[in-house]
């Protein structure tokens, strides 16, 4: 069997969507239902120097709520961005959650597709297809916010384009972007790493990998190029260990799931 075949890649794909799919639309739904809720939330239990909204209109005008709701709506795009976070990682560790029993994995194993193909499938639909899903809802669940908001009368302020406004988080410029956006791959590979490794308590357990092991090592570097200046050699040698790093993580994921087994251990996919 070759390694890669296009064709037989793409039947495969849509044949592992077709048996999840009722899986993603209830993961759709609750993205939507959760997300829309607590935007809502924000808003509506937000006080204005210690008064509601309609009472602040009252006081001070609209102007007022002019330069100031869109402050509010930022922690809104930061919730977003938060949410976003945790749902790529969650959906990163448990993307060969579809291996979890040994029937699964027995039936999983007879397919006619490579394992690079059935490695690559699955990162397709649990990493990017959770991706696009997820950024779906944070926009349905905005647009639900603001027409709320045009229903009670209030000011009209767009979540989204704050959210992907780089100075949200005050990220700098290209270099320090692409040190973040490095970082944030790093930490996401890991989290593949962990969905191959572990067989149990994925999330949890790469997390207290990560919290224990990968923070202080992330941290430690911020310490080492800032040393040196912005935009230092140091920054650069960061991302390009980032890089490298993420790429073995994805390989080591790799190698891992080629050596699974029918019959694994209780913990560990070995």
């Amino acid at each position: 069997m070759s390694t890669f075949n296009f064709p037989r890649f793409c039947q495969a794909l849509k044949c592992q969507f077709m048996t999840s799919y009722k899986d993603w639309l209830v993961v759709f739904g609750i993205y939507i239902i959760v997300v829309t809720f607590m935007n809502i939330l924000f808003v509506r239990m937000a006080d204005f120097e210690g008064m509601t909204y309609s009472a602040a209109v009252a006081k001070y005008g609209e102007e007022y709520m002019q330069m100031n709701y869109p402050y509010l709506i930022k922690a809104n795009a930061v919730f977003d961005i938060i949410f976003l976070s945790f749902a790529m990682l969650f959906c990163s560790s448990f993307f060969l959650s579809h291996l979890k029993k040994t029937s699964w994995r027995s039936a999983y194993f007879m397919w006619p597709v490579s394992n690079l193909e059935k490695f690559i499938i699955s990162l397709l639909l649990y990493v990017v297809l959770s991706g696009v899903i997820t950024v779906i809802c944070l926009m349905i669940a905005d647009a639900l916010r603001v027409l709320m908001d045009v229903f009670t009368g209030r000011v009209v302020v767009w979540a989204i384009p704050i959210m992907f406004d780089p100075k949200t988080f005050n990220l700098g410029d290209g270099p320090h972007i692409l040190l973040s956006l490095t970082e944030m791959l790093l930490i996401q590979s890991v989290y593949i790493l962990g969905g191959a490794l572990f067989q149990r308590q994925k999330f949890i357990l790469t997390s207290f990998f990560v919290i224990a092991i990968g923070y202080p090592l992330i941290k430690g570097n911020h310490y080492f190029y800032t040393a040196e200046g912005a935009q230092s050699p140091g920054m650069w040698i960061c991302i390009v260990l980032y890089l490298i790093s993420a790429l073995t993580a994805y390989w080591e994921a790799y190698k891992r799931f080629c050596r699974m087994q029918v019959i694994n251990n209780k913990w560990l996919n070995v």
